[in-house]
């Protein structure tokens, strides 16, 4: 396999506030595998937040592309295997991810398949997906709410007890708008318990993600016991094991390539999560439809979806799974089925 990177700077529409920083832009990774006269890609999200920068990214990348030269890119297991070797303290689950769907946008090419048929999955049986609002003053928010009035979905953004007047000016202008309230961990124990309660006032809220530090396990546990509300894990989880960590102390997990490494290390946190019967949600970072595109695969086995990471950006350099009024429609093409813009 030949493998080569591109940088991919993504501008985004609008500066995104959300409790981690802001940030207007985002300084992601192309990888490009070539193999048997076809070409494979996949992208590397960089995430200032998770400690990601492109410069550590790129040379995880130049450092396994001799090791990967004559791998196989139907032989998953022994490129997992290689990952393994190469990064065993699994430090770049988000280069692992990148080179896993490159395979796999290769496989499906070969095979003449996109990547959901090859899963076995039904692209109709698929949840709508959420827009997410950054932190916004109230007037603002409100005129975000209208502007996206084409979603049934909307997720809010919040870092305080304060954000709840944006909440409140977001209903006010969607009343039959479903609420999902997002806090990255910015919360404290004290300031969610509260959050939730007036979350259930408010009413239309289908989950409360992340309301606690991701290390505070036990406080994910009390908001979970004290509201009626579906709490959501997402920093706290990147894997499998994670999801078994989190079994009865929150409701759902909320899933992202750049976590677990790649569309198998997704789909077993999904079986993880099934046996512990919890909700699961796929979600994305800030990438381009590629990225979304290789998680929007999976997203018949979800209960929620949040795949709007490419509607953030100014300019999508891809083109790949279609978002038509909240509604995810896969691509047919092979593989990932991404194109260039």
């Amino acid at each position: 396999m030949d493998i080569r990177t591109e940088p991919l700077d993504l501008e985004l529409k609008r500066t995104f506030l959300l409790a981690h920083g802001a940030t207007r832009k985002r300084e992601n990774l192309l990888v490009k595998i070539t193999y048997g006269g076809e070409t494979g890609w996949g992208e590397v999200p960089i995430v200032p937040y998770y400690g990601h920068s492109r410069r550590e990214a790129l040379a995880v990348v130049e450092n396994l592309s001799m090791v990967l030269q004559d791998q196989d890119p139907f032989d998953l297991q022994g490129l997992h295997e290689n990952l393994d070797i190469l990064d065993p303290a699994g430090r770049a689950p988000h280069v692992r991810s990148a080179l896993e769907c490159a395979c796999l946008d290769l496989v499906g090419k070969f095979l003449g398949i996109p990547l959901w048929k090859h899963l076995g999955l039904q692209p109709g049986k698929m949840p709508p997906t959420s827009f997410t609002l950054p932190i916004l003053p109230p007037d603002e928010a409100r005129e975000a709410a209208r502007e996206r009035g084409d979603f049934p979905i909307l997720k809010v953004k919040v870092r305080s007890l304060e954000d709840l007047e944006s909440l409140r000016a977001v209903r006010e202008v969607r009343p039959e708008v479903i609420l999902r309230v997002d806090a990255n961990g910015g919360l404290s124990l004290e300031e969610a318990l509260a959050m939730a309660r007036e979350l259930e006032s408010l009413g239309g809220v289908d989950l409360f993600e992340q309301p606690v530090a991701k290390e505070d396990l036990e406080g994910l546990a009390r908001v979970k016991d004290s509201t009626s509300l579906p709490v959501v894990a997402d920093e706290s989880v990147r894997s499998a094991r994670d999801v078994f960590r989190l079994a009865g102390k929150v409701d759902g997990v909320n899933l992202k390539l750049a976590k677990t490494g790649g569309i198998r290390g997704a789909l077993a946190a999904i079986a993880a999560a099934r046996a512990a019967e919890m909700k699961v949600m796929v979600g994305c970072m800030v990438e381009s439809s590629l990225g979304v595109t290789a998680m929007a695969h999976l997203a018949p086995l979800a209960d929620f979806a949040d795949l709007d990471g490419a509607l953030l950006v100014a300019e999508d350099p891809f083109r790949g799974v279609v978002v038509d009024q909240g509604y995810l429609e896969l691509p047919s093409l092979p593989g990932l089925g991404c194109s260039p813009a």
